[in-house]
Protein backbone atom coordinates (compact mmCIF):
# COMPACT_ATOMS: atom_id res chain seq x y z
CA UNK A 1 0.00 0.00 0.00
CA UNK A 2 2.77 2.55 0.83
CA UNK A 3 6.24 2.52 -0.23
CA UNK A 4 8.56 2.38 2.50
CA UNK A 5 11.91 1.75 0.14
CA UNK A 6 14.57 4.31 0.05
CA UNK A 7 13.80 8.14 -1.32
CA UNK A 8 16.28 9.31 -4.28
CA UNK A 9 17.79 12.94 -3.62
CA UNK A 10 19.02 14.71 -6.03
CA UNK A 11 22.58 14.61 -5.36
CA UNK A 12 21.40 10.18 -6.81
CA UNK A 13 21.86 9.48 -3.39
CA UNK A 14 19.07 6.45 -1.70
CA UNK A 15 18.16 8.07 1.38
CA UNK A 16 16.46 6.04 4.31
CA UNK A 17 13.12 7.59 5.02
CA UNK A 18 11.75 9.61 7.79
CA UNK A 19 8.09 9.29 7.90
CA UNK A 20 6.47 13.11 9.10
CA UNK A 21 3.11 14.51 9.24
CA UNK A 22 2.04 17.15 6.52
CA UNK A 23 1.62 19.51 9.09
CA UNK A 24 4.78 19.14 10.38
CA UNK A 25 6.49 19.64 7.15
CA UNK A 26 4.55 22.62 6.07
CA UNK A 27 5.60 24.37 8.58
CA UNK A 28 9.38 23.40 8.32
CA UNK A 29 8.84 24.31 4.37
CA UNK A 30 9.36 20.19 3.96
CA UNK A 31 7.70 18.65 0.51
CA UNK A 32 7.77 14.91 -0.19
CA UNK A 33 11.36 13.60 -1.62
CA UNK A 34 13.06 16.51 0.05
CA UNK A 35 16.59 15.15 2.16
CA UNK A 36 15.98 16.39 5.95
CA UNK A 37 18.54 16.96 8.57
CA UNK A 38 17.47 15.09 11.81
CA UNK A 39 19.66 16.41 14.65
CA UNK A 40 19.76 16.65 18.01
CA UNK A 41 22.87 17.35 20.81
CA UNK A 42 24.35 13.72 20.08
CA UNK A 43 24.58 14.55 15.96
CA UNK A 44 23.15 14.42 13.03
CA UNK A 45 21.51 11.97 10.33
CA UNK A 46 19.89 12.41 6.72
CA UNK A 47 17.43 10.82 5.11
CA UNK A 48 14.41 11.76 2.84
CA UNK A 49 10.91 13.32 4.14
CA UNK A 50 8.40 10.80 3.61
CA UNK A 51 5.33 12.99 3.86
CA UNK A 52 2.23 10.72 5.27
CA UNK A 53 -0.96 11.29 7.13
CA UNK A 54 -0.04 8.01 8.92
CA UNK A 55 2.02 9.71 11.48
CA UNK A 56 0.41 12.11 14.20
CA UNK A 57 1.56 15.87 14.18
CA UNK A 58 4.60 16.38 16.53
CA UNK A 59 6.28 13.01 16.05
CA UNK A 60 8.31 11.31 12.98
CA UNK A 61 9.08 7.47 12.59
CA UNK A 62 12.05 6.57 10.91
CA UNK A 63 13.34 2.80 10.99
CA UNK A 64 17.30 2.62 11.98
CA UNK A 65 18.86 2.70 8.76
CA UNK A 66 20.70 0.26 6.51
CA UNK A 67 24.71 1.56 7.00
CA UNK A 68 26.39 4.02 8.73
CA UNK A 69 27.59 6.17 5.38
CA UNK A 70 29.23 9.27 7.31
CA UNK A 71 30.08 12.52 5.24
CA UNK A 72 33.67 13.12 6.05
CA UNK A 73 33.70 16.55 6.39
CA UNK A 74 30.36 17.00 8.19
CA UNK A 75 30.24 13.79 10.84
CA UNK A 76 27.03 13.58 9.77
CA UNK A 77 25.29 10.03 8.64
CA UNK A 78 23.46 10.01 5.66
CA UNK A 79 22.61 6.41 5.61
CA UNK A 80 20.11 6.41 8.00
CA UNK A 81 21.37 5.13 10.70
CA UNK A 82 19.16 7.02 13.68
CA UNK A 83 20.91 4.93 16.33
CA UNK A 84 23.70 7.30 16.08
CA UNK A 85 21.44 10.21 17.75
CA UNK A 86 19.32 8.14 20.33
CA UNK A 87 20.46 8.12 23.90
CA UNK A 88 22.76 5.89 24.88
CA UNK A 89 21.08 4.85 28.12
CA UNK A 90 20.11 0.90 28.50
CA UNK A 91 16.97 -0.42 29.58
CA UNK A 92 18.38 -0.95 33.28
CA UNK A 93 21.56 -2.29 34.88
CA UNK A 94 20.82 -6.37 34.73
CA UNK A 95 19.55 -5.63 30.87
CA UNK A 96 21.65 -4.34 27.93
CA UNK A 97 19.03 -3.47 25.73
CA UNK A 98 19.03 0.33 24.29
CA UNK A 99 16.53 3.26 25.08
CA UNK A 100 14.84 3.79 22.00
CA UNK A 101 11.27 4.04 21.64
CA UNK A 102 11.14 7.86 21.56
CA UNK A 103 13.82 10.51 22.11
CA UNK A 104 13.94 14.48 21.22
CA UNK A 105 15.15 15.51 17.93
CA UNK A 106 14.88 18.35 15.17
CA UNK A 107 13.70 17.89 11.41
CA UNK A 108 15.09 20.22 9.11
CA UNK A 109 15.07 20.56 5.54
CA UNK A 110 18.78 20.31 4.04
CA UNK A 111 20.91 22.06 1.57
CA UNK A 112 23.15 19.25 0.38
CA UNK A 113 25.32 22.18 -1.64
CA UNK A 114 26.54 23.27 1.84
CA UNK A 115 27.59 19.81 2.87
CA UNK A 116 30.11 19.50 -0.03
CA UNK A 117 33.75 20.22 0.39
CA UNK A 118 35.07 23.59 -0.31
Amino acid sequence: EIETCKIKGPDGYQYHPLWMNPVDAEARGIRHGDVVSIYNERGTVLAGAYVTERVIPGAVSMDHGAKYDPIALAEIDRGGVINTIVPGSITSKHACGMVVSGFLAEVQKTDLDSLKPK
